[in-house]
């Protein structure tokens, strides 16, 4: 077995891998925080159901669109803030075979 130690990390790399896992976890809780307290509706109201699963589909969207945004630069800063500490202090070891 042979140590390595990642001296430095590809900050754009970093930022798309964690924008990805933005898009996943923004579009659930997008979709489940569409699923608010709503008054309940008689079954002849087709246009008040398609209204809220427009909403539904509209805030899972928009989690997406953020949770994207936000990976994206939270990788970005992490990414920066490892290569940073790495510089000074040492990077992260790893047994690799």
């Amino acid at each position: 077995m042979e140590i390595k130690e990642i001296k430095s990390l590809d900050i754009l790399s970093v930022a798309k891998f964690f924008a990805v896992i933005g898009l996943v976890f923004g579009f659930l809780f997008g979709l489940l925080g569409g699923f608010g307290p709503a008054a309940p509706l008689p079954p002849h109201h087709v246009f008040a159901f398609a209204g809220e699963l427009f909403s539904y589909i509209l805030s899972a969207l928009f989690g997406a669109v953020v949770g994207v945004i936000v990976g994206f630069v939270g990788g970005a800063v992490s990414g920066f803030l490892y290569n940073f500490v790495a510089n000074s202090f040492g990077g992260v070891k790893m047994e690799l075979e």
